[in-house]
């Protein structure tokens, strides 16, 4: 099957915009740049830092003492309530970004781009078979439909990994222009359990790009399931899309209820996890990962169903 999954890269290789991706990647770190270039300027125009956690905390206290705060977002304020002290009593500036690291750092937010180049290429690797006419000539090889479409599904893991990979080092490459080799920047502040933690920003780095890795996967397993019952990538894209965008705001309505822990749009966020910010009480993050794996396992499942029964002939 290592055969096969190298087959399928090299058949992504070797189309004509293969640079895309990349075009997609490379454009918005620069920009990102430039505004990190900007922010820094104006930080050093600004308040002491110190004055402004201040005045932050004073803001906080005084909409929690009215008591209309939603409970997550109190404790979310809260949180930043003991973080800034935190800071204040270990003279921490929150000036993270403004490093090398810190750039990269926050750049992981453009996996969502990851995202939705991986949905379009897991959409089109069994759907441009049939547009090329090869699927006949797929099906006389020997090896079977399981390896055969389990092959393709391996090329989409490795792509996350090849494309998240890319957009770090594009990341570090505007860094190192921007700030230099210089690896010095603060920690960044976790709580865990109650307790602050410094973490190093490169675990926080490798981190982001972990926790991301299921739902996007998810994402684009949604796409290639489509794609596979429906023989066009074009409604698999939309679809898998539109799942991606409402997501956030569907978990968040329906967070009230207990039992919407169980729906895939509740565990898609693992990074809350990071931020010590569940969804909902209860849920940890073995939990989202063990769900998300479900619904990965059901959407291929049926994704085999389909492709052995199928008559290419």
């Amino acid at each position: 099957m290592i055969n096969l999954t190298y087959n399928e890269l090299l058949k992504v290789w070797k189309q004509k915009v293969f640079i895309a991706p990349f075009i997609i990647l490379l454009i918005p770190v620069i920009i990102l740049g430039r505004w990190d270039v900007v922010a820094q300027q104006n930080a050093k125009d600004k308040t002491s830092w110190k004055q402004e956690l201040m005045e932050q905390n004073e803001k906080h206290q005084k909409e929690l003492a009215k008591g209309e705060v939603p409970s997550l977002m109190a404790k979310q304020m809260k949180d930043e309530i003991k973080l800034n002290e935190y800071r204040l009593e270990h003279n921490l500036p929150p000036d993270v970004q403004h490093s090398l690291f810190g750039f990269m750092k926050s750049c992981t937010n453009l996996v969502t781009l990851v995202s939705l180049i991986l949905i379009t290429y897991a959409s089109s690797m069994i759907s441009k078979e049939h547009q090329w006419g090869t699927m006949n000539f797929l099906m006389v090889r020997p090896a079977l439909r399981t390896e055969i479409l389990l092959s393709k599904f391996a090329a989409v893991i490795v792509l996350y990994i090849l494309l998240c990979g890319v957009l770090a080092l594009f990341s570090f490459g505007e860094g190192v222009l921007i700030y230099g080799l210089s690896m010095n920047s603060y920690p960044e502040l976790k709580i865990v359990n109650g307790a602050i933690i410094e973490q190093s920003v490169a675990i926080d780095i490798v981190k982001s790009y972990v926790y991301q890795f299921l739902p996007v996967l998810f994402y684009a397993t949604v796409a290639f399931t489509l794609s596979t019952i429906l023989k066009s990538n074009g409604p698999a894209i939309i679809i898998a899309v539109v799942i991606t965008a409402v997501s956030d705001p569907i978990a968040q309505v329906l967070s009230q209820y207990s039992w919407s822990k169980f729906l895939v749009f509740a565990n898609t966020d693992l990074l809350m996890y990071e931020n010590g910010v569940p969804l909902m009480e209860g849920m940890t993050l073995s939990f989202s990962v063990v769900m998300l794996l479900g619904y990965i396992g059901v959407l291929l499942l049926l994704s085999l169903l389909v492709f052995k029964r199928r008559d290419f002939i």
